[in-house]
């Protein structure tokens, strides 16, 4: 009889390493979505518009997306350790040096190496964790490691534009390497030295072909992410009417609509047999939706119904990526996960490289969000057909759904 699915025969030693990981990916996730804040200070001071502004986040995804390609490959044949240690020093400096730029291209360099360093500590975290749980409920796991992402966007959205009326920027921007250098050490003295990692498993490229699904949703279904991330306050402060901090207030409220929208979808994956797809359907028509009532909120509308359906934009639009990762993770043999798990991730991180400007770009030509957040919606709601068509063709099957189970001793 086969290991129950479960966190309460789990050693101490592995709800550590979740807790430590879940702080690393905090850390580098205040710095990753502060940039979008911050942004909004740069925007003043270098007198942008609202497409450049959206190119500074992008800057940063781009840099992840191109450092996830390697980072995947990396955390399987170096470890964990490796690649964290490694990235993120390099991440601190450059963060550092971001602070000290005036210029508005020589920013854009620096803000993209920044996301090529960030991407070591996702993979790192994410791998050492997807393998420490190999017997437990991975949904919930995962989607509990992945909680870090919109806590530190909570953070961020919270911290940053009171700081930012506070601290001249380069402070702000030392303040954002202190906090990440100190989340990514935690992190690190709880990683096993010895880790057993399954490493090699081979370079061909027909054994992670199953991945190729939860990446093409990845990079769809990341266009609400990233996109409500850099315009949610914009937006509050143009139609509504909301000062900085409000807004900062309601983008919180998204975020933690995207923490409940990752526990609850780890969960239901779980009780579903480990199909992770079933469940993307609803937060893709959820996020569709709640994007469609953003669109239409008239000026005047009532607090607690505009943060009810920011809750429910958060809970679509961020509660999705830790299912798509662990699809991925569980389509391909275990010693290829780490790169299974970078090609969703990347593609997510090039959608939000590119969403964010063409949100941008529609607004500055038609003058109105509302014309932004309608082609949103349409594009999330063919996300989730996309994945209703997975589901009817039964192409989301577990590869331990598809490997027989080995004989006991």
């Amino acid at each position: 009889m086969s290991t129950p699915r479960t966190l309460l025969n789990v050693p101490p030693q592995a709800l550590l390493l979740l807790a430590t990981g879940i702080v690393a990916q905090m850390g580098a996730a205040l710095v990753q979505q502060g940039v979008a804040i911050i942004s909004l200070r740069i925007r003043s001071n270098m007198h942008l518009d609202l497409s450049q502004m959206g190119l500074l986040s992008s800057a940063t995804l781009a840099g992840v997306f191109v450092g996830m390609l390697f980072a995947g490959r990396l955390v399987d044949s170096r470890g964990p350790r490796w690649l964290l240690t490694r990235g993120v020093a390099a991440m601190a400096v450059f963060v550092v040096l971001a602070g000290l730029i005036t210029s508005y291209v020589p920013l854009l360099c620096v803000l993209f190496a920044i996301g090529v360093a960030s991407a070591a500590v996702p993979l790192a975290s994410s791998r050492s964790i997807f393998e420490g749980f190999r017997n437990s409920a991975r949904g919930l796991v995962m989607s509990l490691r992945q909680t870090g992402v919109p806590i530190g966007g909570i953070l961020a959205a919270l911290l940053l534009p009171l700081a930012l009326a506070r601290l001249s920027l380069p402070l702000v921007w030392v303040g954002l390497a202190l906090v990440l250098v100190l989340t990514s050490t935690i992190f690190f003295f709880h990683l096993p030295r010895h880790w057993q990692l399954h490493r090699g498993g081979g370079q061909s490229l027909k054994g992670l072909l199953p991945a190729i699904w939860p990446t093409l949703l990845s990079w769809m279904l990341v266009s609400g992410q990233y996109t409500v991330i850099a315009y949610i306050i914009p937006d509050l402060r143009a139609n509504l009417g909301w000062t900085t901090a409000l807004g900062g207030v309601g983008l919180a409220v998204a975020q933690v609509g995207g923490i409940t929208g990752r526990l609850m979808a780890g969960t239901l994956t779980d009780l579903v047999g480990g199909r992770r797809a079933p469940v993307l359907i609803a937060l893709a028509f959820i996020a569709a939706l709640a994007s469609l009532a953003v669109g239409l909120m008239p000026r005047g509308s009532g607090l607690i119904l505009v943060f009810v359906v920011l809750f429910l934009l958060g809970l679509g639009t961020i509660g999705w990526s830790s299912t798509t990762n662990l699809w991925a993770a569980e389509c391909v043999p275990l010693a290829r996960s780490g790169q299974a798990m970078s090609w969703p991730s990347a593609a997510s991180f090039l959608g939000s490289a590119l969403y964010p400007p063409l949100f941008g770009h529609v607004i500055d030509l038609t003058h109105r969000f509302g014309d932004a957040w309608f082609a949103l919606a349409l594009w999330l709601a063919l996300a989730g057909l996309i994945v209703a068509w997975l589901v009817a063709t039964k192409r989301d099957l577990p590869h331990f759904a598809k490997t027989p189970a080995p004989l006991p001793g």
